[in-house]
């Protein structure tokens, strides 16, 4: 049996350019806004067909460092949109304690995890170790002496055990442990959740001191100067190499060749990466093809992976169950919201919000469910201009009326030669969802550029959660409660962009 796991990248990119003529911030608050964010932006995706998957997380996170840079109507643009409640003295320390909150809940998980399985590990020498005694010694001797004559039970059990073992749990730990070619230092990879930011200027392009600052106290970016003006192709290939490097080689040549011209200045680019073991994970060999149903009249044959477990759940009476799978420390948990119906799913994400969503999970309650879940595996790629302008943030992509004076400390009003506006804000993700758990990693990149224009004897049996037709599913981080990432599955078995 594997450990689940599931895998999730981002990437977020923001490309800024010079025009050419011819915590006040509450970290609760914070939390809720980019909680309200990630639901408004979903409205507006969900409008695209087929699979969806994001990280508002690292969205978030990326246009919150354009936003350290922004001044004056764009500014207050851009809080609005981002749903960002506080001035700029505290929404950026309140990102650097959701940042420290997480990565310190995650080393304490991962060291409790490392610990447990040691501890297993131990065991399992013991117990093979017993094993080996009663096949080498004791058993050829017990035979001839007990030849004809029953067998006391304590060594019956003993025996049993050892058969049990040697069939079932032996092959499952071998394989973990790096018997069957894979390392000890599997036992790292069990929980990983990273987070990185980076900032790529122009070479020879001055960013205020202030900014660079504020930027590298509250979001730890690194700071790359590299040349588009005369080594475009050799920029974008380096920032490509940085995102895939930090999203595990999951998430690969998210800028385009041709992206980058001679008025590109500053690319802001924001990675998350994220692989989780189930707490409670799946036996691969209970994963059986069954159908998906697209719609009431068509479906698709998928690998439905099931187990029986005592989990977080709730029938909320209204058409919808929702189901809480944890990943091991139980830090961080997927949260299904499946539709009674088979054609429920538009009137589920018409309900959505900050306080259903809260409210929804503390109805959850413990108890024994059926689950039946699909594999899936899905990258998403998206061009978010034009949606981020539709919430409001309009200024920031009009090289007449940016003022994002706070990144070169330029006063735009004076000066529109010198001012930068985003012109591209690119997102792309990627998830893995299996026996194994869960990876998932997302990027996000925005760049700025010169502009060209029951009875007491009766027990029910258990609820089956049954997700075999299109549901929703949101990674968050159970404290807190920040979205990690969010998304869409209308058909598993379509894993393309």
């Amino acid at each position: 049996m594997k450990n689940s796991k599931f895998v999730f990248a981002v990437f977020f990119a923001v490309i800024l350019c010079l025009p050419n003529l011819s915590s006040g911030e509450d970290f609760g608050s914070l939390v809720r806004g980019n909680t309200e964010f990630a639901l408004e932006l979903y409205s507006k995706l969900k409008q695209e067909k087929g699979n969806i998957f994001f990280s508002p997380y690292s969205i978030s996170a990326a246009t919150g460092m354009v936003y350290a840079g922004a001044r004056g109507e764009t500014e207050e643009q851009m809080a609005k949109t981002l749903r960002f409640s506080s001035d700029q003295q505290h929404v950026h320390p309140a990102f650097a304690k959701i940042f420290a909150s997480m990565n310190a809940k995650m080393n304490e998980s991962q060291k409790k995890n490392d610990e447990e399985q040691d501890a297993a590990h131990e065991k399992w020498y013991a117990t093979a170790a017993l094993c080996a005694a009663l096949e080498e010694e004791y058993e050829p001797w017990y035979i001839k002496w007990f030849a004809g004559k029953s067998e006391p039970l304590k060594n019956a059990a003993l025996e049993k055990w050892c058969a049990i073992f040697k069939k079932e749990y032996d092959p499952r730990y071998s394989k973990w442990l790096g018997l069957a070619g894979k390392s000890e230092s599997l036992k790292s990879e069990s929980l990983k959740l990273s987070f990185a930011n980076s900032l790529w200027p122009q070479q020879d392009y001055k960013l205020s001191d202030d900014y660079l600052a504020l930027t590298k106290k509250h979001y730890g970016v690194s700071v790359t100067p590299v040349d588009y003006q005369r080594a475009a192709e050799k920029a974008r290939k380096q920032i490509n190499e940085w995102v895939s490097d930090k999203t595990e080689n999951k998430i690969n040549d998210i800028i385009q060749p041709g992206t980058f011209d001679n008025l590109t200045r500053l690319i802001l680019v924001n990675a998350v990466y994220f692989k989780g073991a189930w707490k409670n994970p799946f036996e691969e060999r209970k994963t059986k093809d069954s159908p998906f149903h697209l719609s009431a009249s068509k479906s698709v044959k998928v690998p439905m992976m099931t187990q029986r477990k005592y989990l977080n759940y709730v029938d909320t009476g209204d058409g919808l169950q929702i189901l809480e799978l944890p990943y091991v420390g139980s830090d961080i948990s997927m949260l299904v919201l499946l539709p009674k119906e088979i054609d429920g799913l538009e009137q589920i994400e018409s309900r959505l919000s900050f306080e259903s969503l809260k409210n929804r999970r503390k109805s959850l309650e413990n108890s024994e469910v059926i689950v039946f879940l699909p594999k899936f595996r899905m990258t998403s790629a998206f061009g978010l201009n034009a949606v981020l302008q539709k919430m409001g943030m309009v200024d920031a992509f009009d090289m007449e009326k940016a003022d994002f004076a706070g990144m070169n400390g330029n006063n735009c009003r004076d000066d529109k030669l010198s001012c930068l506006h985003i012109k591209a804000v690119i997102h792309k993700a990627y998830a893995d969802v299996n026996e194994e758990g869960t990876e998932a990693t997302a990027a996000t990149a925005a760049w700025l550029v010169k502009g060209e224009g029951s009875s007491r004897y009766y027990t029910p049996p258990p609820p089956v959660f049954r997700a075999d037709h299109p549901f929703l599913f949101l990674i968050q981080e159970r404290q807190t409660g920040s979205i990690l990432f969010m998304g869409r599955v209308t058909d598993p078995s379509k894993a393309v962009e």
